[in-house]
């Protein structure tokens, strides 16, 4: 007789093996850590996240500094739990589109201890994404923190500037289209003449070491995605003077970041030479 037929599944692969055990790992974890603080996220989101006429798109209605702040706490407790396993779930993700909401309303509030709060959390919500901040629509976030580059509150300008460049950093292999669209955001915002302007007036009495280099950073990756930028740079004969006095006095990091900015406008390093001469001259002059 022949054996009777069995209808039994075949056994997984072990790849598949590997991914349903890496799904129920990311399972038990949100179970475990972040179900609470995401139910607590929630509960703040709610007090000022609506959908106009209950459908549709969610907006920030909320301007009540307390709520505002009560809200920022609630991100900043919820994205210290998250990891990358967390970041690939749809829960995650979903609460996750609603920070960018939320974060996008807050930035525009005139509180300054609100705002500074906002730039604070944002940046260390966009630097936990990583690239993981490709799957979210950001063009009104990167208006929102162009908007304070030019802030005269350090405390916010420097955030918002980290936190632009972690969005920057992810958008270089981003379709053609979104680029367009983030750069048309960023020249609105006059994000490089702000960026410019803060090189050009940075004294190292007055301002920290961290804010040189985190401006440096953002202008190198606005140069390297938009050449077309570039030419606010290099034809600044002030700018690039400056820049040069920074690359030879300044600590080797400082150093290191502005190498990499020439290398992002395309400029050869001799030209460093060039332009230090320029800030012999400049300085001669005044």
């Amino acid at each position: 007789m022949r054996p009777a037929f069995s209808a039994s599944k075949p056994s997984p692969s072990g790849r598949e093996k590997g991914r349903r055990k890496g799904a129920s790992a990311a399972e038990q974890l949100l179970t475990g850590q972040a179900v609470p603080l995401r139910t607590r996220l929630h509960d703040a989101l709610a007090l000022g996240l609506t959908k106009s006429d209950g459908h549709g798109a969610k907006k920030w209605q909320s301007t009540d500094a307390g709520v505002q702040s009560h809200v920022l706490k609630s991100v900043g407790a919820f994205v210290g739990c998250l990891s990358n396993e967390l970041l690939r779930l749809p829960p995650i993700k979903e609460s996750i589109s609603d920070i960018l909401v939320a974060l996008e309303g807050i930035l525009k509030t005139e509180n300054v201890s609100v705002l500074i709060q906002a730039a604070d959390v944002s940046s260390k919500f966009f630097s936990t994404l990583g690239n993981s901040v490709r799957q979210y629509s950001v063009l009104e976030m990167v208006s929102c923190l162009s908007c304070h580059l030019s802030a005269n509150q350090l405390r916010i300008a420097l955030p918002c500037a980290s936190a632009l460049t972690c969005i920057l950093n992810n958008q270089v292999t981003a379709r053609a289209s979104t680029q367009a669209e983030i750069w048309e955001a960023l020249d609105k915002t006059n994000a490089v003449a702000s960026v410019i302007s803060t090189l050009q007036n940075y004294t190292e009495d007055v301002h920290p070491l961290n804010y040189l280099t985190e401006m440096i950073s953002l202008l190198r990756s606005i140069l390297w995605i938009w050449p077309s930028s570039r030419y606010h740079v290099w034809s600044n004969h002030n700018l690039m003077a400056k820049l040069a006095h920074y690359c030879l006095t300044a600590e080797t990091t400082v150093s290191a970041k502005i190498l990499k900015l020439y290398a992002a406008l395309g400029t050869s390093v001799p030209v460093l030479y060039v332009a230090m001469e320029q800030w012999s001259f400049l300085r001669m002059k005044s």
